[in-house]
């Protein structure tokens, strides 16, 4: 029954991402590739959810010894696929009831000091804005407040509002030290400088709470050792300052574990980019300025020129994140550039399309910034988009992303 279990699933599986059901043709050896396709996919479906959430430990232990056992089948000469195809099935169809909110920590409180580390990560996990900050002693300084930290899965990223009110983004990894009995003590915030990571932050004396209106909220302190294009910013922030957690986008509530929102949340590295209009590479953007030009009529023509001595970058990463922000960084060889910061979501209920950069546009024409999805799967997604520039010219765009 185990055997006749996978194959089913993984075939359902492959069909929720677009790919051609195989299971009429008459060619053993592609039914046994598109086999052998459909397990990969299950594990890794397996995979995440396993190292995400270990309530569902039952249901995946079942589901793993199922892959293992069509995994050996595979070489068995008297194995009914149409027999394993229908207990996939079966095994699929319970696996995609599982809600994705059960597989991420959207609502997890507590002291981060009685926690282990794979608590306090789901504890922390969100975007916690700071902007208003109560503390025993201003939370600003020398013209500079924070204004928010997000934390993924491995990543965090602190907005600050320098002395010119200008926002800052600060983005890095995190590690969460613990003590001699496995308790969090902090959280460093890191921050690459091309050799190496350096601590930029520890925060300490996490507690979150939830309130009777189920807002969530948290205390901290934080001691800052900002890199030096924040330096005037520097400082400590002392006694207990206070923050509230932005609510995740509607889909992360109610979508299942093996939905498109699933699949697209996370980090990826950017593998190609091309638009149409777009002068020299993706990579070279973080190095143009748009000059504008004053006309006899009073109007302006704007142009884009290429900073001198400016170094394109290496890489780009970018995140999207359960509660409604996506972020494009640029890597150098010493590392982080730039990285910008907006808003997403979903276009409609399909999830078959994103509307990037919705926080700035109140136009409610969003042609510009909907993005098809062409492909997406766990490991790797492509999307495109088609609009008409500010010059009348028609645009064509296509990215694909590789999950990291």
């Amino acid at each position: 029954m185990k055997t006749k279990s996978i194959i089913t699933f993984l075939a359902i599986f492959l069909l929720a991402a677009c790919e051609p059901d195989d299971s009429t043709t008459k060619d053993l050896q592609a039914q046994l590739t598109k086999l052998e396709g459909t397990i990969t996919t299950l594990q890794g479906t397996i995979n995440t959810l396993n190292s995400s959430n270990s309530s569902l430990s039952t249901e995946l232990e079942t589901a793993q010894d199922a892959v293992n056992t069509a995994t050996a089948s595979l070489a068995t000469a008297d194995t009914n696929f149409g027999d394993l195809q229908k207990q996939l099935e079966a095994l699929n169809d319970e696996l995609s009831k599982v809600d994705y909110s059960a597989t991420v920590a959207l609502d997890a409180t507590g002291s981060v000091a009685d926690m282990s580390t794979a608590q306090a990560k789901k504890t922390i996990y969100g975007k916690w804005d700071i902007g208003g900050a109560s503390s025993s002693k201003s939370s600003t300084r020398n013209g500079c407040s924070f204004q928010y930290i997000e934390f993924t899965e491995t990543k965090y990223f602190m907005s600050i509002l320098d002395a010119e009110q200008e926002t800052k983004m600060v983005f890095g990894p995190y590690e969460l030290k613990e003590n001699a009995e496995g308790k969090v003590i902090s959280v460093d915030l890191m921050y690459d400088v091309g050799d190496s990571d350096i601590t930029i932050a520890v925060l300490t004396s996490i507690v979150v709470t939830k309130d009777n209106d189920d807002e969530l909220s948290a205390t901290f302190d934080v001691v800052l050792t900002l890199p030096a294009a924040l330096e005037d910013c520097e400082s400590s922030l002392p006694g207990s300052v206070s923050s509230v957690k932005d609510k995740p986008v509607e889909e992360a509530k109610t979508a299942t574990a093996v939905s498109n929102h699933a699949m697209a949340i996370g980090e990826w590295d950017l593998v190609s980019y091309t638009a149409t209009d777009m002068k020299l590479t993706i990579y070279d953007q973080v190095c143009m300025d748009e000059i504008q030009t004053l006309n006899d009529d009073g109007s302006y023509t704007y142009h884009e020129v290429l900073r001198e001595g400016c170094v394109a970058a290496t890489s780009i990463i970018v995140n999207i994140s359960n509660f409604g922000t996506y972020s494009v960084t640029w890597i150098g060889l010493n590392g982080p550039i730039d990285t910008d910061v907006e808003g997403w979501k979903w276009k409609d209920s399909k999830q078959n399309a994103i509307i990037f950069g919705t926080e700035d546009d109140d136009s409610g024409d969003y042609a510009s910034s909907t993005y098809t999805i062409d492909v997406l799967t766990r490991e790797e997604m492509k999307l495109s988009n088609s609009h008409t520039n500010e010059k009348g010219e028609a645009v064509e765009e296509k990215i694909s992303l590789k999950k990291r």
